[in-house]
């Protein structure tokens, strides 16, 4: 589990070096951090001169392997027609101890913006289509790689629980 906070500060991966060894930030006309989502790494939306938008995400040495792998199965769920981000390129940053993975950003509404103000109707037939779209994805296997997309989500899961365990944030509730 890493952490980034250091006396209550985030400290940010991305900086000026950082920067200048990611290629595509050489044709970024914007750069945005994006903090929405679950997931401990640091994101971030940039858009290049072309147009084209790009995400990247920002991995620490310790969950090296783990990016790889996801990136592995975009490849492999991308090669075979799933609406998923078209993988762009994985790469270590040695000296930086940071694996960064690069992704075309799809196009689309942010959902849980979108939810709010549809119907629940809508709400049930989007929520179900999804759910078939997941079982897809969680059944999928690839003979090359060693875990199931499934094994790999509750691997996600289970560390979310060591976390809260850690931070004996459940301490704060009442039961």
């Amino acid at each position: 589990m890493h952490n980034n906070l250091s006396g209550g500060v985030l400290l940010l991966k991305l900086n000026d070096n950082i920067i200048q060894k990611i290629p595509v930030f050489n044709s970024a006309m914007s750069i945005s951090q994006v903090k929405k989502g679950f997931s401990f790494e640091e994101k971030w939306k940039i858009k290049t001169h072309s147009g084209t938008e790009l995400f990247i995400k920002i991995y620490d040495k310790e969950r090296s392997s783990h990016a790889k792998l996801v990136y592995t199965y975009l490849e492999y769920f991308y090669s075979i027609g799933l609406i998923v981000p078209k993988p762009i390129e994985v790469f270590e940053l040695l000296e930086e101890k940071l694996t960064i993975q690069v992704v075309e950003s799809i196009d689309g509404i942010d959902g849980e913006e979108y939810l709010q103000r549809t119907s629940e109707e809508k709400q049930y037939m989007l929520g179900y289509e999804s759910g078939k779209a997941l079982l897809k994805i969680h059944t999928l296997t690839n003979s090359t790689l060693t875990q199931t997309w499934e094994e790999i989500r509750l691997t996600k899961y289970n560390r979310y629980l060591d976390f809260l365990e850690e931070s004996n944030i459940k301490n704060s509730f009442p039961e």
